[in-house]
């Protein structure tokens, strides 16, 4: 699956989640409007994780359900294990390890 059909596949889910659910997204460290450091130091699913609670932090969100496609999913799965009392649900879709 290509970054197009993710992002598409992406805004449609936000399209449904968001007839019950306010659907807050945002681009990825790396990826423009976002910062894009230089330096490989500045990337690892610990910060992903912490990228998205200082996204809830800046919103003054306490607790949100947290979903996360693809490299997102990932997100997902470290924002459960690092603050889980964050978390009201993580649902990781898409997810592929490539090794």
């Amino acid at each position: 699956m290509n970054l197009a059909a993710i992002t598409q596949a992406g805004s449609r889910s936000c399209a449904i989640f968001s007839r019950r659910h306010r659907c807050i997204t945002y681009a990825a460290r790396g990826y423009p409007p976002s910062d894009v450091p230089d330096s490989v130091d500045a990337y690892s699913q610990t910060i992903a994780a912490d990228d998205a609670v200082a996204v809830l932090d800046a919103l003054k969100i306490n607790k949100a359900h947290i979903v996360g496609l693809s490299m997102g999913g990932f997100c997902t799965v470290h924002f459960g294990l690092r603050t889980p009392q964050r978390a009201l649900s993580a649902h990781s879709r898409r997810r592929r390890l490539w090794l």
